[in-house]
């Protein structure tokens, strides 16, 4: 099995996504999905360290950021980061269940 990439991005989640990967792991527990859920967010944290550009599909160019904001659907979660191009840095700014997925349902 060849080696893992060498994490080239420092990734940063900001504290509105911790508390939202906090819930959504909790309400995935309640359905039972709880690992599946872990196991995505490690792999998109895993992702976005090595190369967010192919993690993701780009959405637009902000004014006054060198960067790119983009989504990146892995069911079943979606999430939205911006690639910083002059430090190689990637800001996870919102993680939500992916539209149609068991996470998506109302609570009862």
């Amino acid at each position: 099995m060849p080696p893992s990439p060498e994490p080239g991005y420092r990734v940063v989640w900001t504290h509105h996504v911790k508390h939202q990967i906090r819930r959504l792991h909790q309400r995935a527990a309640a359905l039972g999905v709880g690992p599946m859920v872990a196991q995505t967010v490690i792999a998109a944290a895993d992702a976005l360290s090595v190369d967010p550009e192919a993690l993701g599909d780009p959405l637009y160019h902000p004014r006054g950021v060198a960067g790119t904001v983009y989504h990146a659907a892995r069911p079943p979660l979606l999430f939205r980061f911006v690639a910083l191009d002059d430090n190689a840095s990637v800001v996870v700014f919102g993680v939500a269940p992916l539209p149609g997925s068991l996470l998506d349902q109302p609570e009862p």
